[in-house]
């Protein structure tokens, strides 16, 4: 009898002792799905791949595998070793991201509610360094990161401004003081 896996899960039916009779056909049955597990697992006498990270070969898109073990070990590769074009991801060279040519390499996107920071860099001594807050914006430390759309940029350039404003107004004033008001008589 042809085996149901992997198209579908073959429904077996309990057999209850003393009640019902055994053929060879129940555990042939059986017999012929696990074949076709472990045939589609890539399940080989010595063959331990699945259950072993092993890097091995070139990631490869597009093609059919002929086991699942085999299929496994192309995304392992995949995941550490792939570059290319043809790659869908970061991929991990080293200690480096590179993104493909077009994509954008990393995009950290906060859950609904989490107050956690996205990125954080730290010392040996697990100081908090540059870090990226729950918020998407740049922080060093506890310290926002000054750009130019920034809150804190925005709020620092006017009162920069203000204050200049105010100098630019007190010495007006002092100098205006020191001049003879029959100057601006014209007499």
């Amino acid at each position: 009898m042809t085996a149901s896996f992997p198209s579908s899960v073959r429904q077996l039916q309990n057999k209850i002792d003393i009640q019902d009779t055994v053929l060879a056909d129940h555990v042939n049955v059986i017999q012929d799905e696990v074949r076709a597990i472990e045939t589609s697992l890539g399940a080989a006498v010595n063959d331990t791949s699945i259950l072993v990270s092993n890097y091995s070969g070139t990631f490869v898109q597009d093609i059919n595998w002929n086991s699942l073990g085999a299929r496994l070990k192309n995304i392992e590769a995949g995941l550490v070793n792939g570059t290319g074009s043809s790659a869908n991801y970061v991929a991990k060279t080293g200690d480096n991201i590179s993104p493909i040519a077009g994509r954008t390499g990393l995009t950290i996107t906060a859950r609904t509610g989490n107050l956690f920071n996205l990125f954080e860099t730290r010392d040996s001594s697990t100081a908090l360094g540059f870090n990226v807050d729950n918020t998407g914006r740049p922080r060093v430390g506890t310290f926002n990161v000054l750009y130019n759309t920034s809150t804190d940029y925005v709020a620092l350039t006017n009162a920069i401004s203000a204050a200049a404003t105010q100098a630019a107004t007190a010495t007006a004033i002092a100098n205006a003081a020191s001049i003879s008001p029959f100057l601006f008589a014209g007499m």
